[in-house]
Formats: structure tokens, C-alpha cells, sequence
């Protein structure tokens, strides 16, 4: 390597710490999917702070591993990103073996997204996850048949619960929430729980409105009942 191209190769790395914006979806994996907006670096740190900043996270471990298997396609001299990618490969494959996550880089994973515990997650490399999802142990996304390549697209801020099975070229809406063990097989709306095996869709209810306390004065008790303790005649009572 001439000193021209190792001051292009250093100038490169340099790049890569401070780019925010990766091209459209890919999922040959022959790019940088990281989410736009943030460098490789401030991405972690998000990513801490949303695991509670808690560094021996499996789940902030894998996700830090998954985001690292995309910055190093940012490299694009073949011989200098190979030593990258074989450390990457043995972080992926720990981050299995140790944890039971399996979570490839060419999926899309968005901003915020928490992994609670660990074990038995296996996420394809062309699912799309929006930002602020929640993913439990026991999660399962990927193709419903083999010979296909159709996979989940989750919107933002969906709830996933323990052991529930999301398969097939199927969209979830934001804000939906899968319940434990569901079998997910075709899209879920926004806003919707999705629970059972196959999994049949439950609107959410608007939360109750509490009703408002009002003042009682001594005119509206009862003729026997008694004042309150301060003697003033007056109390707040809740009428609910």
C-alpha cells in the first residue's frame, strides 16, 4: 500500500465515526443499514442510555454488535475491512453462543430498540424494525416457508412478547403490541393486540376517564352526618 492510499484509507475511517445517513434498505447486506441521523458512535450511546445504561446488557451487546457489522461496510477497500469483518464474525457468533441472540446485520434495525433478556432470539437479516420496539426472549421473525424471503416489517414503538412467533412478508403497525407466545402471521394493525396461536387481533380500549372529585359542602350532607375534622363544614369527597 503506496502512502497515498493509506492517508485515503485513515481519511476514510475518519469519515465513517462522523457520516449520519445510510442509503435506502439492503438487504444483500452489501451496505451500511445503520439508522440515519447519528454516527456510529452516538448510536451506541443511545442505544446504552435506552438499556438502561447498563453495559452487561445481552441485549445492548448484540444490538452494539449488530451496529458495528454495519459500519464496517462503510469501508470500502476489501482488504482493509477484512480484518473487520472477521472480528465482526466472532462478536456475531459469541453474541449467539453467550446470549442466544442471533440478530444478523443486514436487518434494518431501527433507533431505540431494547432487547429484554436473553435467549432464544433469532432475528432474520431482512427484517425491518422500527424505532422504539421492545424484544423479549424467545422472539422469532423470519421467512414462514423455506424457499421464501418475505420477513416482518415492525413499525414503531410495538411491544413484542416472550415467545411470540412473527413470520411471512407481513407489516406491523405502530404502536401494536403482540402478545406472549402469538403466532403472528399476517399484518396487525396500528394501535392493535395481536395474541393466540394463529393470532387474532384485539383493538385497544381507550383508557377510563377518571371523574373529577367535587366539593360537598354541609348543605348537601346529610342532616346527621357528621362535620369534617377541622369542624369548617366542608369536605372533599370523591363521588366516583
Amino acid at each position: 500500500m503506496t502512502t497515498e492510499q493509506h492517508r485515503r484509507s485513515i481519511a476514510s475511517l475518519r469519515r465513517m465515526f462522523r457520516e449520519k445517513g445510510p442509503g435506502p434498505f439492503d438487504s444483500s447486506g452489501s451496505s451500511n443499514q445503520n439508522p440515519g441521523g447519528l454516527s456510529f458512535v452516538e448510536l451506541i450511546k443511545e442505544d446504552f442510555e435506552a438499556h438502561g445504561r447498563n453495559w452487561f446488557s445481552p441485549g445492548f451487546r448484540a444490538l452494539a454488535v449488530h451496529r458495528f457489522g454495519n459500519w464496517r461496510m462503510d469501508i470500502r477497500l476489501r482488504p482493509l475491512r477484512a480484518p473487520v469483518s472477521v472480528l465482526y464474525r466472532r462478536m456475531y457468533r459469541r453474541m449467539i453462543r453467550q446470549y442466544g441472540i442471533e440478530l444478523e446485520y443486514s436487518g434494518e434495525i431501527g433507533r431505540r430498540v431494547v432487547i429484554d433478556h436473553q435467549s432464544g432470539i433469532v432475528i432474520s437479516g431482512l427484517c425491518r424494525i422500527g424505532d422504539g420496539c421492545r424484544i423479549r426472549h424467545g422472539v422469532t421473525m423470519g421467512v414462514r416457508r423455506i424457499g421464501e424471503f418475505g420477513c416482518p416489517t415492525i413499525g414503531r414503538n410495538v411491544d413484542i412478547g416472550v415467545g411470540a412467533v412473527i413470520l411471512g412478508d407481513i407489516h406491523i403497525g405502530d404502536d401494536a403490541a403482540i402478545g406472549a407466545c402469538a403466532l403472528v402471521i399476517s399484518d396487525v394493525p396500528a394501535g392493535a393486540i395481536a395474541v393466540g396461536v394463529p393470532a387474532r387481533i384485539i383493538r385497544r380500549q381507550e383508557p377510563a376517564v377518571a371523574a373529577p372529585l367535587r366539593l360537598v359542602t354541609v348543605d348537601d350532607q346529610q342532616p346527621d352526618a357528621p362535620l369534617d375534622d377541622r369542624g369548617d363544614g366542608l369536605s372533599i369527597v370523591d363521588v366516583r
